[in-house]
């Protein structure tokens, strides 16, 4: 598990005060869960909340990353995994492996950047755009 701690600091100088004092601190706990296989008999099992998700090529495997994209729905995610796709996809998801966060698309963002700098390329069916 990954954490990270932010103080909150509340300035008060809209009141005349010229102090600033921490308000409280907040831990933000990462923790990805396993990969769920994609069947539509398990979309119970992920959160309709926002995260960051992951699609697999392979549920065994780890490193077989195919996109990593945030969603204000990570069941709606999963749903949408769970469509055939219209046009040619050069790899077929078989799991989904997911965290929750508030900024989605901020760690989303953050781990794109982290894969590009160790593989070279975004994963296979994220936009290079």
């Amino acid at each position: 598990m990954h954490g990270r701690r932010f103080k909150a600091l509340l300035t008060l100088n809209a009141l005349g005060l010229r102090r600033s004092f921490p308000v409280q601190t907040v831990f933000i706990m990462r923790r990805w869960h396993k990969p769920i296989p994609l069947s539509s008999l398990l979309k119970a099992r992920v959160p309709d909340t926002p995260g960051v998700y992951m699609l697999l090529g392979d549920e065994s495997d780890l490193s077989s990353v195919l996109k990593i994209a945030p969603a204000r729905s990570l069941r709606a995610a999963f749903e949408r995994a769970l469509e055939p796709a219209d046009s040619y996809q050069p790899a077929t998801p078989e799991a989904l492996m997911f965290f929750e966060t508030v900024s989605e698309t901020a760690e989303a963002e953050r781990l794109l950047g982290a894969y590009k700098r160790k593989h070279g390329q975004n994963p296979i069916l994220n936009s290079p755009f």
